[in-house]
């Protein structure tokens, strides 16, 4: 099957893109689960979290270094002209014995063809999503035969380590004493400069300019236009509600201030914050 041919080698191309990435602290967790023994077959492992929080770096660099991966993408061209369960099929004939499969939530009836990937191949399946509610239902759905993982944003300390590649640690001590933070803010002149910059771009490890919007939009017009079958006026009024509380105060908002400011019925915003 020539597919599993061009697909390998996009994973490794693309591997070869994230290999000088620092890994995050997820990855040593969901390697251990890779790791495991276990009596019979092991559990697929269903990585969600939003778009652009490091799951297909994770999954590449996990790709790059379990032995006998195959990794593709459930969104590729080259997947919509087979099925996930073929291409798996074919690959576990090749040899193949660890498959990641990254944005399984685009794929349509991707919990039917993973649960009947896991009841005829012995393979181990690593699969991730940027719709945490599909991935969610689908973890439900599969039973003992899926793993859930949420991958969350980065903490400080996390985004710490991946810039200066050190593990900071600290004790309620150490932040009550003031002599003890001035020691270490100034033998960590770059910290202050970290700290802001983590602050600007919400713990994604991406510091791009105006990353966030950009996410949103697409978590909006993309996974939960999909995922949820948004009328146009609930997709218009989810952007105009996150536009609002971005804006807002803690505990500022309110369901009847936006509904008159906005002109949307107050149901349809309840319905919309339940979907959010």
């Amino acid at each position: 099957m020539a597919e599993i041919d061009k697909l390998y080698r996009i994973a490794v191309e693309n591997a070869a893109r994230v290999s000088s990435y620092k890994k995050r602290f997820a990855y040593e967790k969901v390697k251990e689960l890779l790791d495991e023994e276990a009596q019979g077959k092991k559990p697929a492992v269903l990585i969600s979290g939003l778009r652009g929080i490091g799951k297909t770096t994770l999954m590449l660099q996990l790709f790059n270094d379990v032995k006998g991966a195959f990794y593709f993408s459930a969104d590729s061209i080259i997947v919509k002209t087979s099925t996930i369960y073929n291409i798996v099929e074919e690959a576990y004939r090749q040899g193949y014995s660890s498959i990641f499969i990254d944005e399984i939530h685009t794929y349509p009836r991707w919990t039917e063809e993973l649960k009947n990937i896991y009841d005829d191949f012995n393979v181990r399946i690593i699969a991730s999503g940027s719709s945490t509610a599909a991935i969610k239902k689908g973890s439900i759905i599969l039973g003992r035969r899926a793993l859930d993982f949420p991958l969350s944003l980065l903490t400080l300390r996390e985004f710490f380590y991946l810039k200066e590649n050190e593990d900071y640690t600290a004790t309620m001590d150490d932040v009550i004493d003031r002599k003890a933070a001035i020691r270490w803010l100034a033998t960590h002149p770059k910290a202050e400069k970290y700290y802001k910059e983590y602050l600007s771009v919400g713990g994604f490890p991406i510091a791009e300019r105006g990353i966030i919007f950009k996410l949103i939009k697409r978590m909006i017009y993309e996974d939960a236009l999909a995922e949820f079958s948004l009328t146009k006026n609930k997709v218009d009024v989810s952007e105009r509600l996150l536009g609002f509380l971005s804006l807002s105060k803690p505990g500022e908002f309110s369901y009847t201030s936006f509904s008159s400011m906005s002109g949307y019925a107050k149901s349809t915003i309840y319905e919309v914050v339940e979907m959010l």
